[in-house]
């Protein structure tokens, strides 16, 4: 099979502005909206002589620029209003009878100015079935049409829009893209796309090509394919007004396998040992890292802290989309910090949880502002600029781990870990004491968005229990993750479900046999299901990683063992909008780990890794991720656009980072955070089936992306063929 992408940004100055703007002014204010959506046309979209539309099957609006999707085109409108001189749209104040006349008079001066040129894919099948992936749960009523219940969509494809060949249109940050799917002994030839009633069409020196008119441009950049890790030159080939392909020569027997794309990567540490273990995105895109380092410099630049404290620190650090830092801050005090795991609110506020021996520079306007014994948890509120909001220690007067934290919607903050403490721990919660034996207990501990303390409580059973994680529900239930020394067995996987007040609801083991098993890591989908990672001692004496899905009543769904015959672990783990979910860790297995990956073998000894499973636990891609020396995957995020995040710490001089931030290894032992873009694919399960379909790569400004931005509603293209996915 052989894909072929074209990626289309719209670039105009025309002022947005939807067909008939007077009786679509609902859906502008919805498009502006909700740029990254299809609105389906049920008879809202009328054509020029005031009728129905009926050849408009979908209408996009993007900078100034109408888009309808045709049977076998676009049609791309542009427009702008003409104002007269003096006119006022909206008026300050209550005018005179005489300004109303004069404005009314100027109101009949409006002119509205459309430019219409037209993409038409050549022979092309006008019945191709059109597949409309991500159905918006908000709809938009047009009574004035009578069309109603109407709904947008993430992406399209219009299936066999050519023998064997599929065509694809989405969005993505950079603007409107479109793919090709030419699948195996398809005539890629066939494809030939002509444009109509534009005033420039030429090829720039790039190998872009550039549609124009007086009121506007659109630009599609140069092409590029890929059949298997290698890239088929390609090129546009314009005739007239007629487009197609020129392709060098490629293997048409040759099974194709479609990457996650690396869009960009990086180092990120100094001259000492530095570690990433946690990765969360915001609602705008931005990426947040944080971790422990010795380093004493190439940390911090415009943080709250921008000097180390002291032995090791912990440390915080905010990329946007595109891996440029915004800001980084230290975070301790003159002994020891790390953090393992952090959250972000809805309003972009920055939660950081860890441990820390420090007795100064760690706790400020918070529930415990001085340091409570040998060693305490701690967590600290940051808004979305670094700007430290509170600060608290936690504990008794013994030690402490600060393992985990969740924020709900209301901005309650939970923090989770281990603690030996008799006293500091508990307030109004489900268990008032430690362990009996005098163990380590779990504990959680519930505060509001100023800092306040709600409830807490111990948790434990015979002998030993710490938690890992915490993770809240959009009803406000909270779930710790851990494990735990129960009834004499060897360690077990713990998950147990407590409402908003505090009040256990359910609690579950895993394995409930003699291997000994840990959780490290928890999330929960839309729909309440909660997902759990860890890993377990097998027969052979090795670790396995293990993702288990259970519903909101503790039923569980499935359970996944994922590796090989060496040490595999699952540190973290990630879910997308559409329920799939993403398991990261680390491996020394050299087999049973990638599957249709942007590394599918080893780098060395021990790489970090990452696994795709959709919503029923069947996997869909996994990947390696490292150089020659030991890597480890921490923790991985998704930020609702199909990108994917995994961070960790590495020793490899290479094979790490790329387009990034901090390109070299500065140290002997760094963080590391990569991000890809997600593909669909579909393999078989014989060794002549091939794959049927799937992205690939294109290029954008000289980083790598997919074909697709892989939204969270984003599926299989065509299953035809396949004996099963993998």
């Amino acid at each position: 099979m052989k894909i072929f992408h074209l990626v289309l940004l719209l670039l105009s100055t025309g002022i947005l502005h939807a067909q008939n703007t007077a009786n679509l002014a609902q859906a502008s204010s919805f498009a502006a909206q909700h740029k990254t959506a299809f609105e389906e046309n049920k008879g809202q979209v009328w054509n020029t002589e005031g009728k129905t539309a009926t050849n408009v099957k979908y209408h996009f609006q993007e900078k100034g620029i109408d888009i309808f999707m045709l049977p076998t085109g676009l049609a791309y409108q542009f427009t702008k209003i003409h104002y007269p001189a003096g006119y006022e749209a909206n008026s300050k104040g209550i005018l005179s009878q005489e300004e109303e006349a004069a404005q009314e008079a100027l109101r009949a001066q409006i002119r509205t100015e459309t430019y219409r040129m037209d993409m038409e894919l050549v022979d092309a099948n006008p019945n191709a079935t059109i597949i409309a992936d991500g159905e918006s749960k908000d709809y938009v009523q047009y009574y004035n049409r009578n069309a109603l219940d109407v709904h947008s969509f993430k992406k399209l494809t219009y299936q066999g829009v050519y023998p064997g060949i599929d065509w694809v249109i989405y969005t993505t940050d950079k603007g409107l893209k479109y793919d090709f799917i030419v699948q195996p002994g398809a005539d890629p030839s066939q494809i030939q796309v002509q444009f109509k009633h534009h005033e420039d069409l030429k090829i720039n020196a790039d190998g872009s090509f550039t549609l124009s008119n007086s009121m506007g441009s659109i630009t599609e950049q140069a092409p590029i394919s890929f059949q298997g890790k290698q890239a088929v030159s390609t090129a546009f080939k314009l005739e007239g007004d007629l487009l197609s392909f020129d392709l060098s020569n490629y293997d048409k027997t040759k099974v194709l396998t479609i990457d996650p794309s690396l869009v960009w990567a990086t180092y990120y540490g100094g001259l000492d040992a530095d570690a990433i273990t946690t990765c969360l995105v915001d609602g705008a895109g931005n990426l947040y890292l944080a971790g422990q380092t010795a380093s004493t410099s190439n940390i911090a630049l415009g943080g709250h802290q921008n000097t180390s404290g002291g032995a090791t620190d912990a440390f915080l650090v905010k990329f946007n989309a595109a891996g440029v830092r915004q800001f980084a801050t230290y975070y301790g005090g003159t002994s020891n910090e790390n953090t393992i795991r952090a959250a972000i609110d809805l309003m972009g506020n920055f939660y950081l949880s860890g441990s820390t021996t420090s007795t100064t520079n760690i706790a400020s306007n918070g529930h415990l502002n001085t340091y409570a014994g040998s060693g305490d948890a701690f967590l600290v509120k940051f808004n979305s600029t670094g700007i430290r909001q509170w600060a608290t220690y936690y504990g008794g007067s013994y030690n402490e781990l600060g393992m985990g934290c969740a924020v709900d919607n209301a901005g309650n903050v939970y923090l989770a870990g281990r603690t030996a403490s008799h006293s500091g721990i508990f307030m109004n919660g489900h268990q008032s004491n430690v362990t009996p034996l005098g163990y380590y207990s779990a504990f959680l501990v519930k505060f509001n968005t100023a800092g306040v303390r709600q409830w807490g409580t111990y948790y434990g059973l015979d002998d030993w229990t710490e938690a890992a994680n915490c993770a809240v529900d959009g009803a406000g239930n909270v779930y710790l993750a851990g494990r735990s020394s129960y009834a004499g067995y060897d360690f077990e996987a713990l998950l147990v479900k407590f409402n908003a007040a505090g009040v256990r609801q359910w609690v579950k083991h895993y394995p409930g046999d003699y291997f000994p098993t840990a959780a490290t890591d928890c999330a929960i989908d839309n729909t309440g299901n909660v997902y759990l990672v860890g890993y377990f001692e097998t027969f052979n004496g090795d670790n396995n990683a293990f993702l288990l899905k259970y519903n909101s009543t503790g039923t569980r769904q499935w359970a996944v063992s994922y590796g090989g015959s060496n040490f595999d672990e699952g540190y973290g783990c990630a879910l997308d909008q559409a329920g799939n979910v993403y398991l990261a860790g680390s491996a020394s297995s050299s087999s049973g780990i990638a599957s249709n990956g942007y590394q599918n073998t080893t780098g060395g000894s021990y790489d970090a890794f990452l696994a795709k499973f959709n919503a029923a636990g069947v996997r869909e891609w996994a990947t390696y991720y490292g150089g020659t020396a030991i890597d480890r995957g921490n923790a991985c995020a998704t930020d609702g656009m199909g990108n994917i995040y995994l961070a960790g710490s590495t020793s490899s001089t290479s094979n790490i980072a790329s387009n990034g931030h901090q390109n070299t290894l500065t140290g002997g032992a760094e963080g590391f955070v990569v991000k890809f873009n997600d593909p669909i694919g579909c393999l078989t399960n014989t060794g002549t089936d091939t794959l049927v379909a799937c992205n690939a790569y294109t290029w954008i400004d000289g980083v790598t992306y997919t074909a697709s931005n892989n939204t969270a509603t984003d599926t299989l293209v065509n299953m035809a063929g396949c004996d099963s996915v993998v």
